[in-house]
């Protein structure tokens, strides 16, 4: 589960890359850019982090660092922290939960919750 969270935000970011500016062009505006990198400058390291735990946002997040340039070391160290305990996580869960979906599904759900939750009071305080 870790190294697949772990190659699957390489991808990203590494594509993200490899289209550059002129990529990043196509998806968003020179005000948004701006805005991008301004944030994986303050917050990026702790959003990849937190990002592992939810479904669709981690590679968005990958993809927008890619995007914004985020520095490849700080990237890769922020995704490996982020990546390894979620992989755990999940896997005990799998082990804990053994057969029974419902159990998986609400372990599961807890962290997107909470950070859901963290994004709409720290947002609403903007």
């Amino acid at each position: 589960a870790s190294t697949g969270s772990v190659l699957a935000g390489l991808t990203a970011y590494g594509t993200a890359r490899i289209f550059g500016d002129k990529g990043a062009r196509m998806l968003a505006s020179e005000d948004e850019l701006a805005r991008f990198r301004s944030f994986f400058d303050s917050w990026g390291v702790a959003g990849i982090i937190a990002s592992r735990a939810l479904p669709i946002l981690p590679e968005v997040l990958t993809l927008l660092a890619g995007v914004a340039g985020m520095h490849f070391g700080r990237f890769l160290m922020a995704l490996v922290l982020g990546s390894v305990p979620i992989g755990m996580l999940m896997a005990g869960a799998g082990a804990w939960a053994g057969s029974s979906s419902t159990l998986l599904v609400v372990v599961t759900l807890i962290p997107a919750g909470l950070w859901i939750g963290y994004v709409m009071v720290v947002g609403g305080r903007s």
